[in-house]
């Protein structure tokens, strides 16, 4: 027997016309454009990313404290402009998500990590760049049992 799955689907002028919001992880499909949307379950369509062959990027504004949506993101980047604490909403088990926070062209921007967010005693919390308009790379990780986003790598001071 034979299955068919169809994605919810519209043109590029509904979607931006009707603005819904998807549920999480509810795939949308532009189908004069082939371009693809996956939903978080609180952001409308306009504000959504397009799917780019494996990739989601998020560019959120900066905030004295900030929290990240990160289900359908592969990367989040930041730039920050203050001294901020840093939140992630919780991840699918296993999602793998590289954060990228850029130093705007003061520097000194200090990030503190939220309780959601735990380093290793091989890989500890970083001390990040402070130098203006460098960028860190940061490789964290979702564990479901833990309930926590884990820390595994980063690479500081890139131009």
């Amino acid at each position: 027997m034979a299955i068919t799955l169809q994605l919810r689907h519209d043109t590029a002028a509904n979607w931006t016309a009707n603005n819904p919001t998807l549920a999480a992880a509810e795939a949308g499909v532009e189908t004069d454009t082939n371009k693809v949307k996956l939903g978080d379950g609180a952001t409308a369509w306009t504000a959504l990313p397009y799917y780019t062959g494996g990739v989601f990027i998020s560019s959120p504004t900066w905030g004295a404290t900030m929290t990240l949506t990160t289900l359908g993101y592969s990367e989040i980047r930041v730039v920050l402009a203050g001294a901020t604490t840093v939140n992630l909403s919780a991840g699918y088990d296993g999602q793998k998500l590289l954060l990228t926070l850029v130093q705007d062209a003061t520097g000194n921007r200090i990030v503190t990590w939220g309780t959601g967010i735990e380093w290793g005693v091989d890989v500890p919390a970083p001390t990040l760049t402070v130098v203006p308009n460098m960028t860190d790379y940061l490789g964290i990780f979702y564990s479901s049992s833990a309930a926590k986003w884990r820390g595994v790598s980063y690479a500081r001071g890139y131009v």
